[in-house]
Parts: C-alpha cells; structure tokens; sequence
C-alpha cells in the first residue's frame, strides 16, 4: 500500500504546485507585458518557465533512480502544454462569452501532451496512461479555469493529475 500512497502524495504535491507555478507565470507575463507597452515575449516565459516547473513536478514523483528521466520528461512535455494553454486563452480573449467546452478541450489536449510524454519518459508503459490521466484531469482544470477561477482550475488538474499518475507509478514499481 506504502508504495502507491507516497507517489500519489508526491506526484499530486508536485504538479500540484507545478501548475500553479504556471499561473504564477501567466500572472507574470501579464504584468511585465503591460508595464512593457506590449513589447515583452521571450524564452523565459515560453520555454524555460514551463520546463522548470515541469521538472519540479517530475521530480517529485520519481523521487529516485527515475528521477532525471521522469523529471527531463515532464520537462519537455511543460512546454508544449504551456504553449496551447497561452493559444487557448489568446484565441478566446475575443469572444463575448466564456467558451468552457472550448478550454476543457485545449485544456486537456495541453495536460494530454504532457502527460504522456512525461510518462513515456519515466517508463514506457506509462506513456498511454500519463496522456489520459493528465488529459482528463486538464479537460477538468480547463472548465474550472474558464469559469472564472484559474488558480482552482490549474492546481486542480495539476494535484488531479499528478495523483493519478502516482498511483499508476507506485503499481508498475
């Protein structure tokens, strides 16, 4: 049992806090462009942002000898997700009403990717089943943001997520 708990607490804990370190990001980026004019975009906010809190996330789910695999796969697998999120949330900025089934979708296509390429990283069966957890659980966390509250919506695909992938990583240990 000890050996489904501690990666469910650890991956949930992980990209729990992985997801709201995005919307901090988001947040930020939304700050420093407006003090900029608008002239504010760079690699920090769309790679090297999402990469490091993808790692935070993969790293504590691993927690061992699957740790650098685990934690350069979610690594990778952040900033694509990054990108369709910041893609979602532009393209709807014109709408006159929220579109939820819209963000629950890119959402979840954002947490899909992600998902699996992370769990493809830490062991090969885990690709298929990261892409679903994480895709569900970011459809989820995509309507929640879209109802107006994106720090509930973020963290809980993130914890939702990374939850289900622990358990999934605990059983084929």
């Amino acid at each position: 049992m000890n050996r489904v708990i501690w990666p469910a607490l650890r991956g949930a804990v992980g990209f729990g806090l992985s997801t709201l370190g995005l919307v901090g990001l988001l947040r930020g980026m939304n700050l420093l462009d407006a003090s900029a004019g608008g002239r504010v975009s760079g690699m920090i906010f769309f790679v090297l942002g999402p990469f490091a809190c993808g790692v935070i996330g993969g790293a504590l789910l691993a927690a061992g000898s699957d740790t650098p695999r685990t934690a350069a796969g979610f690594g990778c697998g952040f900033v694509p997700l990054w990108f369709v999120i910041v893609v979602v949330l532009t393209s709807l900025q014109g709408g006159g009403a929220p579109e939820y089934g819209y963000g629950a979708i890119g959402h979840g296509i954002a947490f899909a990717i992600a998902g699996g390429l992370g769990g493809l990283a830490t062991r090969r069966g885990l690709g298929l089943s990261g892409a679903l957890v994480f895709g569900l659980a970011g459809a989820l966390g995509g309507y929640l943001s879209f109802k107006g509250n994106m720090l509930l919506g973020m963290g809980a695909a993130g914890t939702l997520g990374g939850a289900a992938l622990g358990i999934l990583y605990g059983l084929t240990d």
